[in-house]
């Protein structure tokens, strides 16, 4: 498979880490990714089942925009380095609108 599915690895665990920091009893938000501003592959593709190590660290955070970057490794091999930005909207309107958003895009693919 593509390494390129370590773009999607890393959000996954900001993601676990920003549920592991709200404590115990706490449930992932939706969150977006919000920009790249940095990656580097050093591997063309991984075989399916490849255990790979994610490392994340958080360079600043600002309200629900956060900036991260770290490392994707399997073994010794250094497979992708990233820098992202990330949002995690605060309260329940983010979610309403996700729905809403959801709801519009099916009666639309009904219309057409």
């Amino acid at each position: 498979m593509s390494s390129l599915l370590c773009v999607e690895l890393w959000p996954q665990a900001i993601s676990a880490l920003s549920t592991w920091r709200k404590g115990e009893g706490a449930r992932p938000l939706p969150g977006l990714l919000v920009g790249i501003k940095e990656a580097q592959f050093f591997a063309g593709s991984l075989p399916i089942g490849t255990r790979v190590t994610i490392r994340v660290e958080e360079l600043y955070h600002l309200g629900g925009y956060a900036v991260f970057m770290g490392r994707v490794t399997s073994g010794s091999a250094l497979l992708c380095t990233t820098t992202l930005q990330v949002m995690e909207p605060e309260g329940e309107g983010f979610l309403d609108f996700l729905k809403a958003q959801g709801s519009h895009s099916a009666e639309k693919e009904q219309e057409d």
